[in-house]
């Protein structure tokens, strides 16, 4: 039928339903290559190597053959699978992948994180926020972000951080409203007591309510009036900033500026900087001046098929390069992270 056997040097597909034999054909094809003194992969996307076992225990097949090696490729189904560029190289043992680690040791970490308090994000990003140092947040323009900005908020809030807000507009005074009364926090008591201060830039918060600051002109007066409400706080700072909005009031220049300075003058070691960035909408030089002051980088989006992800794209550790699937739950965080494999090595901060 076949005049010989299956062609050298090219790609043959067999197809068929489930059960009709293409595994155990394609065993039958790899035994006679163990037979003829050749080496053997057999690449599974399906079954495991025990199921494999399984499937061929009535066949004369040489399963424990030294020539013969087994590579599961194991997937993710109905979410984003973990899309990370490997190099692949074939060696005595076998195959060897790398990187295998993608953060730094942790003979070179100096850092400390800060809760976001959804757990799947806290260990994707290796434990949380950084603290001490400049994170940038950046979102499609499409990704629903309330449910994560209202955790991060009341999460800092009951950890006895003051907390300075540059809002967007998704951060609007009725939003932050319903946000922080999901975590049982008031903000007229907030802004009271000095706990939620308040630099509005967009117009989307009452500026006569006590603690927000409404800058009648950009450039140094937003620039005093931030630095003014961080100083003055006694405890532990929690800066989450509207970067486009600052980038548009100030323009490229200037916001950079305030970037370098609030990060290198107004930024301690246990305080937590949060930048949140849509790119397409402020110049590139602006948004390539985000990615490269931010220690830490993350980035969610709406996918075409409707699916919210998360992904760290930069960080001193945690699974870098890795995407989660974000889904939203009926109670406290509000929000589900899907856990990055933990078969991997733990590139946590403490360890």
């Amino acid at each position: 039928m076949l005049d010989g056997g299956l062609p050298r040097n090219r790609s043959t597909l067999v197809t068929g339903g489930p059960g009709t034999g293409k595994s155990t054909l394609g065993m039958q094809f790899l035994q006679a290559g163990l037979d003829a003194g050749e080496s053997c992969l057999f690449v599974s996307t399906e079954q495991t190597v025990g199921e494999l076992r399984d499937s061929f225990a009535d066949f004369e097949f040489d399963l424990d053959a030294e020539d013969l090696g087994f590579l599961t490729v194991r997937k993710l189904r109905g979410v984003d699978h973990d899309r990370r560029t490997v190099e692949v190289e074939f060696v005595p043992g076998g195959l060897w992948a790398a990187p295998s680690r993608r953060s730094q040791p942790p003979a070179l970490k100096d850092h400390a994180h800060r809760s976001v308090g959804i757990d799947g994000l806290d260990r994707l990003c290796g434990g949380g926020l950084l603290r001490g140092a400049g994170v940038l947040l950046q979102h499609d323009g499409r990704a629903n972000l309330s449910a994560l900005f209202g955790t991060i908020l009341a999460g800092a809030l009951e950890s006895d951080h003051d907390v300075t807000l540059v809002p967007t507009i998704g951060l609007r005074e009725s939003r932050v409203r319903v946000l922080l009364d999901g975590h049982d926090l008031e903000v007229e008591t907030l802004l009271e007591d000095g706990r939620l201060r308040v630099v509005d830039v967009i117009g989307a918060w009452d500026g006569t309510l006590p603690g927000v600051r409404r800058p009648a002109e950009p450039g140094a007066e937003l620039r005093d009036q931030f630095a003014e409400l961080v100083e003055r706080s006694d405890r532990t700072n929690f800066a989450l900033v509207n970067a486009d909005a600052v980038v548009h009031a100030l323009g490229v220049d200037e916001a950079r500026n305030l970037g370098y300075f609030a990060q290198a003058q107004l930024l301690g070691s246990d305080d937590a900087l949060v930048y949140v960035s849509n790119p397409e909408t402020i110049p590139e030089m602006a948004a390539a001046f985000h990615r490269d002051a931010a220690e830490q980088v993350l980035e969610t989006w709406i996918a075409d098929d409707g699916l919210q992800y998360v992904s760290l794209r930069k960080s001193p550790c945690g699974f870098v390069g890795s995407t989660a699937l974000v889904e939203y739950v009926d109670d406290p965080p509000y929000l589900r992270v899907q856990d990055p494999p933990q078969s991997r090595e733990n590139p946590y901060a403490e360890e």
